[in-house]
């Protein structure tokens, strides 16, 4: 293959991260580059023997070019990118290959108009976990990959190309420190506006710090716990979200959903209780909760009310939306399509042609 002429496109990139961040992959090295796009092939044979893609199985692939002669590929998906792009755009990753950062992989992934999935994304690019790239809904804790402030300067810079204005409407939606799927779908239940089907409260923050004045009986000391979410109502009271309280894992420790992040249960019950003992609000969220939208709906309505925002049950088209908004997050089947959505997030609108037919 010929040096430095391949450039993975976002959702290809996408999952490198991912596979990189569970620790399926190794990337030999990552330095800030700056290829020459109008360089960059799109030959799917090539592309797929690369040792690092051969690594990650069958997952979709597309490439970017800086030719339009190069993108009219019918055996590889490409998006074609005009002109000099900003510093921070791609990564060296291996001998003539190169990947969006995930900054670059958030814009291009605009271009499919579908503002709730890229916040979704953006949501994960800046929280401190990975889905694994098969489909399987997987998980695993690591360092985030990028913050909301890197992404909105990075926006910033790319001017006015395609797929920006979506992006720039789901970063609005994005905030840092989700520790999981879950925590990102209840978030952006909490806070996409009404009118897209969910209840608009304030941003809450995420994983925060809240000490404990009273020490529970039978329970070690705990000075500061963590918990889900930290909603403020409009006289600074605050309320607190939780489904267990977390220890922080080691920095970079890798680990399965839910492993080493709660202490027992009735650790747990005596935490929040300390905690209500110190005048704070406590919504106990947990998986059943989020299993039904009736179950969601009430701790919902509760929070709510604490919040100073009392709001009554959804109906006609706004319930509509609200079981829209709830089966888009909360559906556990939509992760064995995901690699078909985050084509459509990239703006494919067609599966490339004889793609299956390519060992």
């Amino acid at each position: 293959m010929d040096k430095d002429l391949c450039v993975l496109g976002p959702v290809t990139s996408l999952l490198v991260w991912r596979a990189a961040r569970g620790g399926l992959i190794d990337l030999p090295s990552q330095d800030e580059a700056q290829p020459d796009l109008g360089l960059c092939h799109a030959r799917v044979r090539e592309v797929r023997q690369v040792d690092l893609v051969r690594a990650m199985g069958e997952v979709p692939l597309d490439v970017i070019v800086g030719s339009r002669a190069r993108s009219h590929n019918g055996t590889l998906r490409s998006i074609y990118l005009a002109g000099k792009m900003p510093p921070g755009s791609f990564m060296h990753v291996g001998e003539g290959l190169y990947v969006c950062t995930p900054e670059l992989c958030f814009a291009l992934l605009g271009r499919g108009g579908q503002v709730l999935r890229l916040a979704e994304l953006g949501l994960e690019l800046c929280g401190a976990y990975s889905p694994a790239p098969d489909q399987s809904g997987r998980f695993c804790s690591c360092p985030a990959l990028t913050k909301k402030k890197r992404l909105a300067s990075y926006l910033d810079l790319l001017g006015h190309r395609h797929g920006l204005v979506t992006a720039r409407k789901a970063l609005d939606l994005v905030t840092d420190g989700s520790a999981s799927p879950r925590e990102t779908s209840l978030y952006l239940m909490f806070v996409t506006p009404v009118r897209m089907g969910g209840y608009g409260f304030q941003r809450p923050e995420l994983n925060a710090r809240v000490g404990i004045r009273h020490q529970a009986t039978g329970s070690p000391l705990v000075r500061t716990c963590m918990v889900d979410q930290l909603f403020r109502d409009d006289k600074g009271k605050k309320i607190l979200v939780v489904d267990g309280i977390k220890r922080r894992p080691p920095a970079g420790a890798r680990q399965a959903e839910g492993a080493g992040r709660t202490d027992g249960a009735t650790t747990r019950e005596q935490h929040w209780e300390a905690l209500a003992r110190d005048g704070l609000d406590v919504v106990v969220m947990g998986r059943s909760d989020t299993m039904s939208m009736g179950g969601l709906e009430a701790k919902a309505l509760r929070i709510g009310r604490l919040l100073g925002r009392p709001m009554h049950v959804a109906r006609g088209l706004a319930r509509q939306r609200r079981l829209e908004l709830f089966g888009l997050l909360f559906d556990d089947s939509r992760w064995q399509a995901e690699h078909a959505a985050l084509c459509q997030l990239a703006g494919y609108s067609r599966p490339a042609a004889r793609e299956r037919r390519v060992a």
